[in-house]
C-alpha cells in the first residue's frame, strides 16, 4: 500500500508482440536458408567445372597412354572417353570468350602438358619403347627401366 491508500494494477498482453517476433524469426531463418543453399549450389558447381572435371580428363589421358602409348602421338587422346564426349558437346554451347578463359586455368595447362609428355614419350620411344611404358604406367608410377621389352 502506497501512503494514501491508492494502488495501481496495469495488466497487458505480450501475444500479439510475441506472435510478430516469431513469424520474423521464421522468415529470418528461412531466408538464411536458401542463401546458405544457392552458395553452396554455386560453389559446389564452380568446384566441379573448374576442379574436378578437368582432374577426372587428366586421369582419363593418363589411364588411356598407359594402356596404349602410342595413342599419345595422334589425337585419338584428345578423342578419348566419356569425359571428352561429354566436353565436345558442352563445347558446342559456350563461346569463344568462355573457351578463351577456359584456356588459361591452370588444370588446362597440365592438361596440355600431359598430353605433349605422353606424345614426346610415344615419339622418343617409339613402338618398341611403348610396351615399356604402358607396364610401367600401369605398376603405380615406380620406374623400372630394367623391364624387359
Amino acid at each position: 500500500m502506497t501512503k494514501h491508500g491508492i494502488e495501481f494494477i496495469v495488466m497487458y498482453s505480450t501475444r500479439s508482440y510475441s506472435r510478430t517476433e516469431a513469424l520474423i524469426n521464421i522468415c529470418r531463418t528461412t531466408f538464411i536458408c536458401i542463401i546458405l543453399s544457392v552458395a553452396a549450389i554455386t560453389f559446389t558447381k564452380d568446384a566441379q567445372t573448374m576442379v574436378l572435371d578437368p582432374l577426372e580428363r587428366m586421369i582419363e589421358k593418363v589411364k588411356l597412354i598407359a594402356q596404349n602409348p602410342l595413342a599419345a602421338a595422334s589425337d585419338e587422346i584428345n578423342q578419348a572417353g566419356i569425359m571428352s564426349f561429354i566436353n565436345k558437346s558442352e563445347e558446342k554451347v559456350k563461346s569463344d570468350k568462355e573457351i578463351k578463359e577456359e584456356s588459361q586455368y591452370e588444370t588446362a595447362v597440365l592438361e596440355r602438358a600431359i598430353v605433349k609428355i605422353g606424345h614426346l614419350l610415344a615419339l622418343g620411344f617409339g613402338e618398341a619403347g611403348a610396351g615399356i611404358i604402358g607396364q610401367n604406367m600401369k605398376r603405380g608410377g615406380e620406374l623400372d627401366p630394367m623391364m624387359p621389352g
